[in-house]
């Protein structure tokens, strides 16, 4: 409108998420609301890499997860993934803290969010929707994309240091909710 002067308060935004209709709310909790660009190399500069949305999940891995399990069909698989590599993410964090209790809660985090991964996988491989190998290697895959700079190699390495000698039971729950698009809430 140039009939008013310019303001800041004058500017309103109107995003729309692709193949949404222009009356729709989107809801931004989901993380596939607004799938954010790949970060290139400016996303292994720091161990926390970019978030750009800030739902936990580094922008990297969040667009990996996105390409490899496209469609609807896929899509408790993604989510549990979401919330793994998010849970992953937070592992290194905690680890660089050196805090004991978030290191813990991270482990425990891990356990949770590990077991609804591995049952995701389970039920999509049952459906026929992914192929025997990506049932039991894609956890492999998600932890080769979490630490793919030395820094969050070594970060790692001193996790896997930290519970040394020790068990993490994993919980290989009978089911897992991804329907309310909430991740861990870190």
């Amino acid at each position: 409108d140039r009939t008013r002067l310019f303001s800041w308060d004058n500017i309103t935004w109107q995003v729309r998420a692709d193949g949404q209709e222009e009356d729709e709310e989107v809801d931004l909790s989901d993380p596939e609301a607004i799938i954010p660009a790949h970060p290139g190399e400016a996303g292994k500069l720091t161990l926390a890499g970019i978030d750009s949305d800030g739902d936990g999940i580094r922008d990297d891995l969040e667009l990996a997860i996105y390409e490899r399990f496209p469609g609807d069909p896929l899509r408790d698989l993604r989510y549990s993934l979401y919330q793994h590599a998010q849970s992953f993410q937070e592992m290194l964090l905690a680890t660089e803290s050196g805090n004991a209790d978030r290191i813990e809660a991270a482990g425990d985090l891990q356990s949770q969010t590990g077991g609804c991964a591995f049952l995701a996988l389970d039920e999509t491989y049952e459906a026929g929707l992914i192929d025997e190998d990506t049932r039991w290697n894609a956890n492999a895959w998600l932890e080769t994309l979490l630490i793919n700079t030395s820094e969050r190699a070594a970060i790692y390495s001193d996790y896997n240091q930290y519970w040394s000698g020790r068990m993490i039971p994993v919980e290989f729950p009978k089911h897992c909710d991804y329907s309310n698009h909430e991740l861990i809430g870190l």
